[in-house]
């Protein structure tokens, strides 16, 4: 007589348990690589971010800068220190007459550091090159500027180059990185030639 067979079904408790701890493996591995991506997309958001605040600063910048010293009318006296001044390494003045022969007056300026940070501010006072206290500041950049420092270029005499340095950061989110960006920009200053 032949005997009845038995077919077991199913996976046993070692098989089973094995393919648990596997899944685990592959999922932590997996959660690792996703939260890496994640932090370096939030990097390069962060990136991007002061790359296009320092690209803002130089636009705004390089209008006021290339006018600084113009004259609307050819006797109208002005002199290279109306024209620009250095406040101090972080606060510069630049005047200049606009398209209604009125003399101006644009200043820029860090404003003061809270947490370590700052924002670019800018003052335009119409009162004949000095400047109004009367005024009130506009931000030109939120608050991610922990330096500014402007100077003129010496190497090319004369001086016709205004150059800026800024240093932006922000905290990445999510990881607390900080990222930063220095950037120095070259604006030309060519209405001052002929001034004394």
């Amino acid at each position: 007589m032949l005997k009845p067979v038995t077919l077991q079904g199913g996976f046993s408790l070692v098989e089973t348990l094995t393919l648990v701890a596997l899944l685990g493996v592959i999922t932590s591995a997996l959660y690792t690589i996703m939260n890496n991506i994640t932090t370096q997309s939030e990097r390069m958001r962060v990136m991007a971010d002061l790359l296009r605040q320092g690209d803002r600063i130089k636009n705004e910048m390089m209008i006021s800068a290339q006018r600084a010293g113009h004259k609307k009318e050819i006797g109208a006296a002005m002199t290279r220190s109306q024209a620009l001044n250095f406040v101090t390494a972080s606060h510069v003045q630049l005047c200049a007459d606009n398209i209604s022969g009125t003399r101006q007056l644009t200043e820029y300026r860090l404003s003061t550091l809270t947490d370590g940070k700052g924002r670019l501010e800018k003052r335009i006072s119409s009162t004949a090159c000095t400047a109004d206290a009367d005024e009130d500041w506009e931000s030109v950049t939120p608050n991610m500027l922990t330096a500014v420092e402007f100077s003129m270029d010496t190497t090319t005499p004369p001086s016709l180059i205004l150059k800026s340095k800024f240093t932006l950061s922000k905290t990445v989110p999510g990881s607390g990185e900080v990222q930063t960006l220095t950037q120095q920009h070259l604006l030309p200053t060519y209405a001052l030639v002929g001034l004394d």
